[in-house]
């Protein structure tokens, strides 16, 4: 049996000065080469934070390293 998985991590954008993760999503690949999926598309309830995004983990070490170097670069 395949045991793989991935791995995720919600994020904060408010203080990219974002409080709607869709359009942060929308964005992020034209200023930092990186996507994120807004959390609000995984629920139907409008109580959902709409300025929380996922990061998936997915990729091999060197370019997961290197899609943090670029947020970090684009959040300067």
């Amino acid at each position: 049996m395949d045991r793989s998985g991935g791995y995720f991590v919600q994020a904060d954008v408010r203080s990219w000065g974002y409080e709607d993760g869709t359009r942060f999503c929308r964005e992020l690949p034209q200023f930092a080469g990186v996507v994120a999926v807004p959390t609000s598309a995984f629920y139907q309830s409008p109580d959902t934070p709409r300025w929380l995004v996922r990061f998936s983990f997915c990729k091999g070490e060197g370019l997961i390293r290197e899609a943090v170097d670029r947020l970090v670069e684009a959040a300067r």
